[in-house]
């Protein structure tokens, strides 16, 4: 299942952009019960993959 979305505490590490899209997985259950998880996320401009959202962006945040 995919999501798209766009935050603006994302910022690409490589080329800058704030847009990237979130490839999830489900246990396949709907309603109660039912679990979904980010398996990973890519930016929109230069398709680099990130594991963590935290972690790809730039550490430059006070």
């Amino acid at each position: 299942m995919e999501s798209p979305e766009k935050k603006n505490e994302f910022k690409c590490r490589l080329c800058g952009h704030t847009e990237y899209k979130r490839i999830t997985e489900s246990n396949g259950i709907m309603g109660p019960g039912g679990r979904s998880w980010t398996l990973y996320i890519f930016c929109k401009n230069c398709f680099a993959m990130f594991k963590d959202l935290e972690k790809s962006s730039p550490q430059d945040r006070i």
